[in-house]
């Protein structure tokens, strides 16, 4: 599987990051139907430098 994704054959998604303090909109992505992506929690507080 590894080499498959090295190949570039397969692709993961990545993840959209949100702080815990945004917990509801990430649970409201998780849960839409067409949303192509999950949350991914960051819990690094250089999130809010990189990400505004």
């Amino acid at each position: 599987m590894r080499d498959l994704v090295t190949a570039e054959v397969l692709a993961i998604p990545r993840g959209r990051p949100f702080p815990l303090e945004r917990f509801v909109d990430a649970v409201s992505l998780a849960e839409a139907p067409a949303h192509g992506t999950k949350p991914l929690f960051v819990l690094d507080d250089r999130y809010e430098d990189h990400h505004r």
